[in-house]
């Protein structure tokens, strides 16, 4: 039994290395757009998330005053939400409370 070998040409190494040599430079041509977009879209938000600050910094900051006054004009929806949840309207909370010699208590 012989086994034959067979050599390889030139030029098939060749066509091979240039295929190799191609798709090389194609990848990395791919990822060099790629990381462009990504930073384009990197700066893009970026600048959307400086102009939302500043929105915000030029909102007017609420005081305890207006934060009651609010929450006293919502007494009403919520009044109104607990009725139609069927809640009672209680007076006094009692809650449960530790006798004086155990360790919750100290």
């Amino acid at each position: 039994m012989t086994v034959r070998i067979q050599k390889i040409s030139r030029n098939s190494f060749k066509m091979n290395f240039k295929i190799i040599w191609g798709l090389s430079i194609f990848s990395i041509i791919g990822l060099f757009a790629i990381w462009v977009l990504q930073m384009q879209s990197l700066s893009r938000n970026s600048i959307l998330v400086s102009e939302v600050q500043n929105k915000l910094a030029g909102l007017p900051t609420a005081n305890a005053e207006e934060a009651v006054l609010v929450s006293a004009k919502e007494m009403p929806e919520i009044d109104k939400v607990a009725q139609d949840l069927n809640f009672e309207r209680i007076d006094k909370v009692h809650y449960i409370r530790a006798a004086g010699r155990t360790a919750l208590a100290k």
